[in-house]
């Protein structure tokens, strides 16, 4: 599972204007993303988010082909980014 949090230090709450998942190619291209609910964080609060699994589907004509894999699994060795 991939799990981040956004963290507020400050005194007073924010609302993030987005909050934006995506998945990089080798080259660091942009193959897909997604947006969670940017829901407010309280001051000196975290808001938790979790990613437990990754699905990518093909279809080809009519015909769908699946592959998933724990998210953990799928993002091992992908560098951490700030």
């Amino acid at each position: 599972m991939v799990t981040f949090d956004i963290h507020n230090t400050g005194t007073v709450h924010f609302a993030p204007g987005s909050v934006r998942v995506r998945a990089l190619d080798h080259n660091g291209a942009s193959v897909q993303e997604f947006e969670l609910p940017a829901w407010y964080v309280l001051a000196a609060s975290r808001r938790h988010h979790d990613v437990a699994q990754v699905i990518v589907e093909a279809d080809f004509d009519g015909t769908v082909l699946t592959a998933s894999a724990p998210a953990r699994s799928a993002c091992a060795g992908m560098p951490a980014s700030n």
